[in-house]
């Protein structure tokens, strides 16, 4: 098998076969297995007005290339696998996936892009890199404010059918900051890999990480429903007030329902 090197310091690392295309899947038996990683950093937030939701996230995709192969006094010290810088991911195979329903996708730079490659031993490639993007959320308000909501965060292939490479999460290293605080929600993540989009004439392959959201009753009880009870319970007092005092008691109630509410 004939390889080539690269000539930069981060593919003097690697080798890559001759006929190395990076436009083309990496060979396998059957459909190539690439697993997906998802890890909630925040929460940023909840707009119902909009439908949107706003989010923090570390994505991580893993699939190996047998095209690819390390040099084995690269590898980083006690470890089976070496990290290259995130420019070389043009000179790899990547996955064409799409966050789906997105608004708007930033990255948080500041002086590097926030992402990383991981080239292993047995030639697998971790692709990870830090996010921000609002996604559509379709809300329902019939019950509030004892409702739920949830949102659905899909991923899937853009052009790949699940004949060519099939997606499914790795649940195990997937995990939720447990210290975001909502102000109006608790929340939970779950993760499905069952789900091919199946909206056209052939089938891509997909992600879904599911959050539901449920709203904090005793906010709204408080905020809300106790003062417009006070408020209704106070109006009708006045019913059994003289007519010389109902005036100024009238406006005094008016000017005390407005500071409670506020």
């Amino acid at each position: 098998m004939n390889l080539v090197l690269g000539k930069e310091t981060d593919f003097k690392k690697f080798n890559k076969t001759a006929d190395y295309d990076k436009n083309k899947l990496p060979p396998s038996d059957g459909p190539l297995q690439v697993r997906g990683q998802m890890n909630l950093r925040n929460i940023l937030d909840v707009s119902e007005s909009k439908q949107l939701i706003s989010l923090e996230t570390s994505l991580t995709f893993m699939w190996k290339d047998t095209r690819i192969t390390t040099k084995l006094d690269r590898l980083d010290k006690n470890k089976n696998y070496m990290i290259l810088s995130p420019r070389t991911e043009k000179e790899f195979w990547m996955p064409d996936m799409f966050i789906d329903q997105a608004k708007a996708i930033r990255k948080p730079k500041y002086l590097i892009e926030p992402a990383s490659i991981r080239l292993y031993s047995d030639s697998t490639i971790r692709y990870s890199r830090r996010m921000n993007y609002d996604v559509a959320c379709s809300m329902t308000f019939r019950k509030f404010p004892f409702d739920n909501q949830t949102c659905k965060i899909i991923i899937h292939s853009f052009s790949h059918t699940t004949d060519e490479y099939q997606l499914s999460w790795n649940r195990a290293d997937s995990y939720k900051n447990n210290r975001i605080n909502l102000t109006q929600f608790t929340y939970d993540i779950s993760y499905t890999d069952e789900y091919d989009m199946e909206e056209y004439d052939v089938v891509y392959p997909g992600l879904i990480a599911t959050i539901k959201f449920d709203r904090i009753k005793n906010y709204h009880i408080i905020q809300t429903y106790i003062p417009s009870f006070l408020f209704v319970i106070v109006s009708y007092l006045t019913l059994f007030m003289p007519p010389m005092v109902l005036l100024p008691g009238a406006v005094s109630l008016s000017w005390s329902f407005s500071l409670s509410s506020t």
